[in-house]
């Protein structure tokens, strides 16, 4: 018997219960359909709307949606889609990067906490600024340099002018700090004196020095403005240290070791081809291949930064490397196990076994030639013409009485655009005599359906929304128009094969619901809905 994802975490989606009460709204086959599997099918069609979820029809509605999709699903199981290679291999790029959060949230984020009295400590220090000058460049050599001229006399303002690469420069390097602006300089600066220069450090912007001209006291801004930059500023600092921390141990502890390899994007693509398996890193039980660090990349993109490759290299080797440890930690320290870990992974899995079945069995084959295409086109030939079209103008004023007024000045004569240009408040359209462009009058709906049944030249009565009042003025008309097939040939084709494909899924349900067990408990959706519209009225959502 084969051991899959699928088999141990058979009935991971049906774990839950909807309520505490009334348990699975739905049995198919084996498996249990859940309150949790129904918001979550919700919101598959509802983008970040799951919580509307409530009302007994629409529970019920999304159910059959639910129950279709698990049959699709354990169809695709039951014919070893799961075992397919590149859905394992999907497969397991999901779980190694669910592990990699888990790892992240323990061993990072849970360190990077902040607390209040951490915060009103840093407020309770916001009493000063230092002003100094800096001196920017390339390498530690130039920096080096630079500070030595400093302490033998050189004007450090003349030297920055010349030879910095920052902004300052203009400013002879004069530069105000306070806290959160940069922690290398905080870092650089601490404990300095006024004229003190000091030692040659990296930033950002390259290798600086600076020097401490004065402190200069301030009267710090109240909690309530600066607390959440502080938090912020506080946060990003103990997690960069936390990740500095965690990763660095991850790398003894593995002995993991970045080598000299691909040294030209070229020698990437041979990598990339197979023709060189040489290694790129190194760790106890493990190694990355060249290919396998071409497989991670863009190679069509890689030609535009050819020069700097050695440095990318470095970056992407030792970003592949941290991740490949964090997984391998996490899975001896048995976060794979969590729920969370486990129902994201099965839930990717879910969606790829379903998308082979759809693809490979379902609609495999299905297309649309040109006698069929045409046929399609002569069904619905009416709903493919061009409406018409009317072209329009609008002058946008605050209340009633300035649209009664501009309405006046129109019936005595005054031309709409000049109107529009003087008093329309839509700067937009006014500054092209209220000008919108062509709409079609099918899309008039709502406050501006009067609108469609104007004819050419007319004004629209005062048109109230939330902008304003609105003027409208149909500047022409195009009549609606047939279009021929040669136009619309392409939507053609694509809504027959939709049509054709909607079909072939119909049929699929048709024959698995047949040959299914389907139990739906009608006292748990009741009971599920109920609680799910509580839900909604505690939240203020109805």
């Amino acid at each position: 018997m084969k051991t899959t994802i699928a088999a141990a975490l058979l009935l991971a989606l049906g774990a839950g219960c909807a309520t505490a009460r009334h348990g699975a709204l739905a049995r198919v086959n084996d498996e249990l359909v859940t309150g949790d599997a129904l918001r979550r099918e919700f919101g598959r069609h509802h983008y970040a709307m799951e919580k509307i979820l409530g009302d007994e029809r629409e529970v019920r509605k999304y159910l059959d949606r639910l129950v279709d999709r698990r049959l699709f699903v354990q169809e695709g199981y039951r014919l070893g889609l799961d075992e397919a290679p590149e859905v394992r291999e999907a497969v397991a790029r999901t779980r190694a990067q669910k592990l990699v959060e888990a790892w992240v949230k323990e061993e990072i984020e849970a360190r990077a906490a902040v607390s209040d009295e951490e915060v009103r400590a840093v407020h309770r220090g916001l009493t000063e600024h230092l002003e100094v000058r800096q001196v920017v460049v390339a390498t530690r050599a130039e920096a080096e340099a630079a500070r030595a001229a400093v302490a033998a006399g050189a004007d450090l303002e003349a030297l920055a002018r010349e030879r910095s690469t920052a902004e300052s420069a203009r400013r002879g390097g004069l530069l105000l700090v306070g806290w959160g602006a940069e922690e290398a300089y905080e870092r650089a600066l601490a404990g300095l004196k006024d004229g003190e220069l000091t030692a040659p450090f990296q930033s950002p912007l390259g290798w600086e020095v600076m020097r401490l001209e004065q402190k200069k006291a301030v009267e710090p801004p109240t909690y309530e403005k600066v607390a959440p930059r502080i938090r912020q500023v506080l946060q990003r600092r103990k997690r960069a240290a936390a990740e500095r921390e965690a990763y660095g141990a991850l790398w003894a502890r593995y002995d993991a070791r970045v080598v000299d390899c691909a040294p030209t994007v070229e020698a990437l693509r041979r990598a990339a081809a197979g023709e060189a398996p040489a290694t790129c890193a190194t760790w106890k039980g493990g190694a990355l291949t060249e290919a396998a660090l071409a497989k991670r990349l863009k190679l069509d993109e890689l030609p535009q930064a050819a020069d700097r490759w050695p440095e990318l290299r470095q970056a992407v080797l030792e970003d592949l490397v941290a991740r490949e440890l964090a997984a391998l930690d996490a899975e001896a320290r048995g976060l794979g196990a969590r729920p969370e870990v486990a129902a994201a992974v099965r839930a990717r899995q879910d969606d790829l076994v379903e998308a082979k079945l759809y693809r490979e069995q379902v609609i495999k084959g299905l297309e649309v030639g040109d006698e069929e295409a045409r046929r399609w086109f002569g069904a619905h030939e009416t709903e493919l013409a061009e409406d018409a079209r009317l072209e329009l103008a609008q002058i946008v004023v605050a209340t009633p009485e300035a649209a009664r007024e501009v309405a006046q000045k129109l019936a005595a004569g005054q031309p709409f655009a000049e109107l529009a240009a003087s008093a329309s408040t839509d700067a937009r359209t006014a500054a092209e005599g209220g000008r919108l462009g062509f709409v079609e009058k099918k899309r008039l709906t709502g406050p501006f359906a009067p609108v469609a049944s104007l004819g050419e030249g007319e004004v629209s009565a005062p048109i109230a929304t939330k902008e304003g009042q609105h003027l409208v003025k149909v500047l022409s008309v195009r009549p609606a128009r047939p279009r021929p097939f040669e136009e619309v040939a392409d939507e053609v084709r694509r809504r027959a094969l939709e049509e054709k494909q909607e079909a072939a899924v119909a049929r699929w349900v048709k024959t698995l619901r047949a040959s299914a067990r389907i139990e739906v408990d009608d006292d748990a959706i009741r009971a599920y809905g109920r609680e799910r519209l509580e839900a909604l009225r505690r939240d203020g959502t109805q």
